[in-house]
């Protein structure tokens, strides 16, 4: 019991931490390219106005809140995917007109 608790807290920390550093690229992509059409004082006062955002720490609250639950799904779940392709690939082939490979 106490590993898996173990392994549901460690798993939990490894999410909040992806999801913090691609949060992280993402102000990162946004000062960069404040800094580079306007200038760096801008720059950052956007990043202060992001960081400082109610919005901002509501997303980022949902975010981890999301962390917590637990994605049940088996590694083999192509079955969804390839029946999708399937269904698109006889919808082209009947509203085919000029008789084309897709």
């Amino acid at each position: 019991m106490l590993a898996m608790l173990r392994n549901y807290f460690l798993m939990v920390l490894i999410k909040i931490v992806i999801a913090s550093v691609i949060f992280g690229l993402c102000l990162l992509a946004i000062f960069t390219a404040y800094w580079f059409f306007s200038d760096y004082a801008r720059a950052i006062a956007k990043m202060y106005e992001i960081i400082t955002n109610d919005l901002t720490k509501v997303v980022l609250g949902f975010l981890l809140f999301l962390c917590l639950f637990q994605n049940d799904v088996t590694s083999n779940n192509n079955g969804g995917a390839k029946k999708f392709y399937r269904k698109t690939e006889k919808f082209f082939e009947m509203y085919d007109t000029a008789n084309m490979k897709w």
